[in-house]
């Protein structure tokens, strides 16, 4: 595809999704095309957040765990300046440098992680940010809530944090796909049934894992570093912990587990989990400083 080819798919997922149409059709399209660098993922989440936020222009922006491409942002939208921070083990996944960055002088792109970034942009007494945008980042980020403090103290006066993020914990299917194939059969949540321990047992004693393969596949599920592994309840305790002046919270697929599974299971689940009370897909949330 040739750059106008792409930006002109791009404009009709656009249009697409601000006028509620039908767009599957074309989702497979653009995530084989990946126009501008894109999946339909990013291009629906932009869109989303842009009508949450009131708009990008003339804004200066932080995504958070993430780097969407300059030239999507830059040859369609007045941003201000744009800052795209990810972390060194999520380099890879990144289509930052696929593009020419140098043609873009007001946009940044960093692999620091954000305490290395914030100590810097704290020595260097950084200039404020009006938006922090973040997609698909909160269910990885260890010490969420020291984050989120940083990210109060960037923003300008009356500035927002978006952030939309599945799936948490929590969720069915919360383990990001880190579970060993032998626990699948239990199904959604199959990650919960489980600790460390009781995973390296089941291992050994029902499918014959050696102690060390047992206790390597119970430590990427549950000692990973790039999952934080917090609840539904420890992201709403972390939420209204916050200073903000404005928060929307808003749960996707909210339910509680004693209304998914009978006493056997729930009773698995709470062993583990006693203070987890409810699935939920992931959040979407906005807050002003």
């Amino acid at each position: 595809m040739t750059s106008t080819e792409q930006s002109l798919l791009v404009d009709q997922v656009i249009q697409k999704i601000k006028t509620n149409g039908s767009y599957k059709d074309i989702v497979s399209l653009v995530n084989n095309q990946r126009p501008l660098g894109l999946d339909f993922s990013d291009i629906y989440h932009f869109v989303r957040a842009e009508q949450q936020v009131g708009g990008f222009q003339y804004k200066n922006v932080l995504e958070l765990g993430g780097a969407l491409s300059p030239s999507f942002l830059f040859d369609r939208y007045d941003i201000s300046s744009w800052i795209s921070l990810e972390s060194l083990e999520y380099d890879q996944n990144q289509f930052s440098n696929n593009y020419e960055i140098s043609s873009y002088p007001s946009y940044h792109y960093s692999n620091s992680g954000w305490k290395s970034f914030y100590d810097n942009w704290t020595m260097q007494s950084g200039r404020q940010f009006d938006i922090i945008y973040s997609i698909a980042a909160f269910e990885h980020i260890y010490d969420l809530p020291s984050c989120l403090e940083a990210a109060y103290s960037m923003l300008c006066p009356g500035g927002m944090i978006y952030s939309y993020f599945t799936p948490i914990w929590s969720a069915p299917n919360g383990a990001h796909g880190f579970h060993p194939d032998e626990i699948s059969i239990y199904g959604d949540h199959c990650h919960l049934m489980f600790d460390f321990t009781s995973l390296v047992i089941h291992l050994e004693q029902s499918h014959s894992f050696l102690k060390s393969q047992a206790c390597a596949a119970a430590h990427k599920l549950y000692k990973d570093s790039q999952i934080n592994r917090y609840t539904y309840e420890d992201f709403i305790a972390i939420f209204n912990s916050l200073p903000f002046a404005r928060s929307i919270v808003r749960p996707l697929d909210q339910v509680l587990f004693s209304d998914l599974y009978d006493s056997e299971v729930l009773n698995s689940l709470q062993s583990f989990y006693p203070s987890m009370k409810t699935s939920a897909r992931g959040f979407e949330v906005l807050f002003q400083k």
